[in-house]
């Protein structure tokens, strides 16, 4: 029987130490988020019910009734959480081995002289695959605490030329010192460099699976008829880990219909140049007046024209429109006018997508993985 050990660590070598014992045994592993309360951390702990939890401090503990898993099964992560609780998904060491290999097969990675650093969080899959990546193939590996500029400037002088990132962490270091930087998200910037690589997955895919718009080799990809991203990969999850009996909770809840195709809710469009391009998420469209509008291409338009960092764009319910596009900044933010948003957006875009409504706040709300939360600034908007 395999078993899930849970980690509950910083990021660091010992960490890594961890995920090799836990494979070498056969059983699966889950990073625990290291910026979770002690509460919270229980909580999910209490619902997804490992054997054992791995501290530096504490050692191996195991705790009482666990849920095993499946033989293969390698890795349970959690999603980003964008809807509030996340969902935990099962990947098999075959599915992380395809990915990879795949990853590495599009950046021309040499294990034998390439070396990844690792600097996002490793509660999620971005920052965890760089991790699984180097211990699958023995290449080598340097991990800081987090996205800061300096310690990555610190970690390339010391070898490291592969690293994954976030758009604002790359306006803030020098690419030329880099071979190959990968920055997800949904709508790649404007004018990247060659050695920058924009990338589209989830956790159910096992991480990126489009690489600047181009599927991975073994990885297909089509629009159903609502424009929904459908993928179908050896890199897809096998299960996600719920249910309210252990039974179901082992075997799982496979989301792939009969013929492997893994359904997204993110919308997107195939371009003359067969890119993929995502719109946004299906759930986060704007409707207004019978237009629809995706607030990624919104933010976006506002961020480079305007050279904000951080915007949020999502709708709100209207009388005479159904809903109206708004846009929140921070209140740091200055000589900024609703009507110079709507002179770039309606440049951009159209007339239709301009906002109507401009907000201030102290601080956006974030998900766990510092990703705005549209969600609830839609209620605390809402209640104003």
């Amino acid at each position: 029987m395999s078993n899930l050990v849970a980690i509950d660590m910083d990021p660091s070598k010992a960490l890594v130490e961890a995920i090799r014992a836990a494979w070498e045994r056969g059983d699966a592993f889950w990073v625990i988020d290291q910026r979770l309360s002690h509460k919270a951390k229980s909580e999910l702990i209490s619902a997804i019910k490992p054997y054992s939890v791995v501290s530096t401090h504490s050692g191996e503990v195991l705790l009482e009734d666990s849920v095993p898993v499946m033989e293969g099964d390698a890795l349970v992560v959690g999603t980003s959480g964008t809807t509030g609780f996340p969902r935990f998904v099962v990947h098999t060491m075959e599915s992380l081995l395809f990915s990879a290999n795949a990853v590495h097969e599009y950046l021309n990675f040499t294990p034998s002289s390439d070396h990844w650093l690792a600097c996002l969080p490793l509660a999620h899959i971005g920052g965890l695959g760089v991790v699984i990546r180097s211990i699958l193939t023995s290449s080598k590996l340097s991990i800081i605490k987090g996205p800061d500029p300096d310690a990555i400037k610190r970690a390339n002088q010391d070898g490291a030329n592969f690293v994954s990132l976030v758009k604002s962490v790359l306006d803030r270091i020098n690419p030329e010192s880099w071979t190959q930087i990968v920055i997800g998200g949904m709508s790649p910037p404007s004018g990247l460099a060659k050695n920058i690589h924009y990338t589209y997955g989830l956790s159910e895919s096992g991480g990126g699976v489009v690489y600047d718009g181009v599927p991975l080799k073994g990885v297909e990809i089509k629009l159903d008829e609502l424009k929904r991203v459908n993928i179908r990969s050896k890199s897809l999850l096998r299960s996600f880990r719920e249910g309210s009996t252990k039974n179901e909770m082992q075997v799982g809840f496979d989301p792939k219909n009969s013929d492997g195709w893994y359904i997204t809710s993110d919308i997107g469009e195939i371009g003359a140049d067969g890119r993929l391009k995502i719109l946004g998420r299906l759930d986060d469209a704007i409707n207004s007046g019978g237009e629809k509008i995706w607030p990624d291409l919104v933010e976006e338009v506002i961020k480079s024209e305007l050279n904000l960092t951080e915007v949020a764009v999502l709708g709100l319910p209207d009388d005479k429109w159904g809903e109206v596009v708004v846009v929140v900044v921070t209140k740091d933010v200055t000589n900024i006018a609703l009507h110079d948003i709507g002179q770039v957006v309606t440049q951009s875009i159209g007339s239709w997508a301009k906002p109507r409504k401009l907000f201030q706040l102290d601080e956006l709300p974030k998900t766990s993985i510092g990703k705005v939360s549209r969600k609830s600034l839609k209620a605390l908007l809402s209640e104003r």
